[in-house]
């Protein structure tokens, strides 16, 4: 007996042929996994990785860094304000306050682009 997919709705590229006990073993895998999982998954889907065999190995076993600012609600670059979370975190050390005026995020967001990449609207992320 065959089956044919021609409609779904997934997380997941699923083609026409594909085995529906697989698909169904796929899909138990994903239950668990939290909307930051599934952040990754498209992720790392974007960026060439096959999403099958990401689940099979495990999403905790690939190392991504994933910045979410889908809530964040200002008209400012995505990548201005993972500029300004790093400024904040410490990243660059220790920022004295007579200075903070003078940091250039746009500048820093520039070279943010060199390593993250906006796979969604205003969700950035990187294979570290």
């Amino acid at each position: 007996m065959d089956i044919f997919i021609t409609d779904y709705e997934a997380e997941i590229v699923i083609g026409e042929y594909d085995d529906i006990h697989k698909l169904n073993k796929i899909a138990e895998d994903m239950e668990a996994f939290s909307d930051d999982d599934i952040l990754k998954l498209k992720f790392l889907s974007h960026e060439g990785y096959n999403e099958r065999e990401v689940i099979n190995n495990g999403i905790d076993s690939y190392d991504v860094d994933i910045y979410d600012y889908r809530d964040n609600k200002s008209f400012t670059d995505t990548f201005e304000l993972l500029a300004f979370d790093f400024v904040e975190e410490g990243l660059f050390r220790e920022i004295p306050k007579t200075l903070e005026y003078y940091i250039d995020y746009e500048k820093i967001a520039r070279d943010l682009r060199m390593d993250y990449c906006e796979f969604e609207p205003n969700v950035i992320g990187r294979v570290a």
